[in-house]
């Protein structure tokens, strides 16, 4: 009876926290893949997998090299192709939805930098392999959209709608960050009320990133238990009780600190964002007394390759989820606050939350976090997943056999080649003497592309 009227009166105080969402997200659709050369890697998937229940055909060990950053060549032949492979020949396709990455599998693909450039994180390049294993390889230059991104709060993710897999990382700067990181997503269901959210803008001209925490702090102003801590001016905000989440420009803030000292108290559960360039470029510790914001040049002064600031200080500081990127992302790369928080505080899992968030795959994202973490009610939806992929696979394979132009000419666009869609639409004039209205449709998408 005390347990019904303490729900009860949760619900009165804190309606959000009885707003139920639902997930297909389980211990048995989580593919862990780790580093057999890695101690730690190790340990920490056997922890993970104790704590989580992850049944022991859903873990994966690869003999992979120990360090952070790999040529694109073994990314393939070490990570991806063997993955592609487990998955294959367990028939897991559709049964896996989130892929888990676990300490010392390499997070960073070289390769040339910038808006054309093939640089990614492995993270996000195995989000796509759903849709490779289905329609062969993407345009790896550049990002391709996501078409999780702004889905709708109440809708799932399941592979009916969505053909990639959300991919999250377990990781920090020692292997007692992880272990606490573990702890913390498995406490968040129970974190409570009243929650504090830090929306730090940038001094200076406002740029669009300050308009997505601007967005966030209206969406979410009258939410019931949070107390917001909003800076849309100089000062940077250093400290908060009770922190659920948090975003800001970290060391792309002048006014951030330069020892890089920050006293958030996070509670179990927060999860944040911050707009930095290069934040997952090492999840190696600097050196004590290490400092943010020394010129490029000054090569001495610089911690992987770079003078901005670290994911891996918030994880070491108590955040449970927390965003980065392993190379230049550009802004609208980054997970956007105004979708990310509201859909978290609602109850979407971590995992999906980000993803919501994100507006790119196949590019520099690295998810920190236990996909499974999440806050209040939710509801777990056990129901038998269907063979979609098969049933794509077969729908494909018919198309490239009859020459359906305008199907292929669609996958084409999906996997990012406007060109190759553009030559099939042209095949199809060849055989047609009027397009059909979906070609038309087509037309204007690749157009678009091409402006």
């Amino acid at each position: 009876m005390r347990v019904f009227i303490l729900a009860l009166s949760l619900c009165w105080l804190y309606p959000a926290l009885c707003f139920s969402l639902v997930t297909k997200i389980t211990p048995e659709r989580i593919l862990i893949v780790a580093n057999e050369k890695s101690p730690i890697s190790r340990r920490i998937t056997a922890l993970y997998q104790q704590v989580r229940k992850i049944p022991q055909e859903n873990v994966l060990f690869l003999k992979l090299p120990l360090r952070e950053e790999i040529d694109r060549p073994i990314y393939l032949r070490f990570l991806e192709k063997p993955v592609a492979s487990y998955i294959r020949r367990h028939q897991m396709q559709d049964k896996i939805l989130v892929i888990l990455l676990m300490p010392d599998v390499p997070h960073k693909i070289r390769g040339s930098i910038g808006q054309n450039g093939k640089a990614s994180s492995v993270d996000s390049e195995l989000t796509l392999l759903y849709r490779k294993m289905l329609f062969g390889p993407y345009r790896l230059s550049g990002w391709i959209k996501n078409p999780y991104f702004r889905s709708p709060l109440d809708q799932p993710f399941e592979h009916d709608r969505y053909d990639f897999y959300l991919v999250t990382r377990l990781d920090g700067y020692q292997e007692k960050d992880i272990w606490a990181l573990i702890t913390r997503a498995q406490k968040a269901r129970k974190t409570r009320p009243p929650f504090t959210l830090v929306l730090d803008a940038k001094d200076g001209p406002a740029a669009p990133g300050d308009n997505w925490l601007h967005a966030a702090y209206l969406l979410l102003k009258n939410f019931p238990g949070l107390k917001l801590e909003a800076s849309f001016d100089s000062a940077f905000l250093v400290s908060g009780e009770r922190v659920i989440g948090y975003a800001s420009w970290g060391s792309n803030d002048p006014n951030y600190p330069r020892d890089r000292k920050l006293f958030f108290k996070f509670l179990p559960g927060a999860i944040g964002v911050t707009y930095v360039s290069t934040s997952a470029r090492t999840f190696v510790e600097p050196p004590p007394g290490w400092e943010v914001g020394a010129p490029w040049h000054a090569k001495h002064k610089l911690h992987g390759g770079s003078p901005q600031s670290l994911i891996g200080d918030l994880i070491r500081l108590g955040i449970t989820g927390v965003s980065g990127n392993a190379y230049e992302p550009y802004l609208s790369a980054c997970a956007r606050p105004n979708l990310l928080f509201p859909a978290y505080l609602k109850g979407k899992t971590l995992a999906e939350a980000y993803y919501r968030s994100l507006a790119y795959l196949s590019w520099q994202t690295v998810v920190i976090g236990d996909p499974l973490a999440h806050l209040g009610n939710l509801e777990v939806d056990h129901s038998p997943y269907e063979n979609w992929f098969a049933k794509r696979k077969a729908a494909f394979e018919k198309a490239q056999k009859s020459k359906d132009y305008l199907f292929l000419a669609k996958i084409d666009l999906h996997l990012g080649f406007p060109e190759r869609a553009l030559k099939r639409l042209k095949k199809l004039k060849e055989k047609r003497e009027k397009l059909p209205e979906g070609a038309y449709q087509l037309l204007f998408v690749i157009a678009e592309k091409n402006t």
